[in-house]
């Protein structure tokens, strides 16, 4: 019977061992499965919070590809709503003057968005009013504009990250008073080429906008020319007291008062503006030439 037991606990043993052991791989496995499930819900996790970011993302790299965003927008905005008011008050008359010289609302927007000049629309019908022929217009206005070419060589220091093609559009948009904002604030920095060009937008957007409201208006209005024209004689007045007081600019100044007197003096009144002008620069740059040269002697004898 003892036999029997032993030999009936013997053979059972394998089994309750086989049992034990189960139990133990069963466990192993339910830890293993569990920590599978784990993984896969931070994995699951990991791609829900991935595409939830995908958005933002999408958005910094369209912001990115098109480099202006709302915040560049509101600064160039604030920088330009001073010359923005002021084209108002000098594009108006500009439009008017233009149609009482003939022109069409359409050539006005066009001229306005194309040579965006504001001395150079203000000379143009004037002129014309006054019989000057288009040689004289063409010269005259040509002249008035070669002081582009030294805004473009002030600015051109800071347009070397940019590419040629906005560079090209800030060029061909810049004026007298979007130079003077955008250069102080290119000198104290944190102010790009794409600032820059935003100012040049807003203002010819303001320009242009204005001249056809001026044309509108002179067309269903009957306003005098002289009023309109007035307002070329103002700009000038204006471009001559921000000239810095030297005395090689009262040198072309009263040059160019002689030049124009003694054209109307001898009949010559269609190229007088152009004459006049040619004989104040001149005396300008000839006073400078000899007061430069006086400088340069007295300080050679002085060492």
């Amino acid at each position: 019977m003892k036999y029997l037991c032993v030999t009936v606990g013997k053979a059972a043993a394998p089994f309750y061992n086989h049992g034990t052991m189960s139990e133990t791989n069963l466990k192993q496995n339910q830890a293993a499965v569990e920590s599978a499930a784990a993984e896969r819900d931070g994995a699951e996790s990991g791609v829900v919070e991935s595409a939830a970011s995908e958005p933002v993302v999408a958005e910094t790299s369209v912001a990115h590809k098109s480099g202006v965003s709302a915040a560049m927008q509101k600064e160039a905005f604030q920088a330009a709503w001073p010359i923005v008011l002021g084209y108002i008050v000098l594009g108006i008359p500009c439009g008017i003057l233009g149609v009482a010289a003939g022109m069409d609302v359409w050539m006005i927007a066009i001229m306005s968005l194309l040579f965006y000049s504001g001395a150079g629309q203000y000379m143009i019908p004037n002129m014309w009013l006054a019989g000057n022929p288009i040689s004289a217009i063409i010269a005259s206005v040509a002249l008035v504009n070669t002081r582009q070419m030294l805004y473009g060589a002030s600015l051109s220091q800071f347009c070397g990250s940019a590419g040629k093609r906005l560079a090209f559009i800030f060029g061909a948009t810049v004026t007298d008073e979007s130079f003077g904002v955008n250069l102080a604030r290119m000198i104290n920095g944190n102010w790009s080429v794409k600032h820059a060009l935003l100012v040049n937008l807003f203002s010819l957007t303001s320009w242009t906008v204005s001249n056809v409201a001026g044309a509108l208006i002179g067309s269903a209005i009957s306003l005098p020319t002289a009023l309109a024209s007035f307002a070329m004689t103002s700009l000038f007045i204006c471009l001559l007291c921000m000239q810095k007081v030297t005395p090689a600019n009262l040198v072309a100044v009263f040059g160019s008062i002689a030049g124009v007197i003694a054209c109307k003096c001898v009949g010559l009144a269609g190229p007088a503006i152009l004459i006049g002008a040619l004989v104040g620069v001149g005396a300008a740059f000839a006073f400078s030439s000899v007061h430069h040269d006086n400088r340069n002697t007295t300080m050679k004898v002085g060492e």
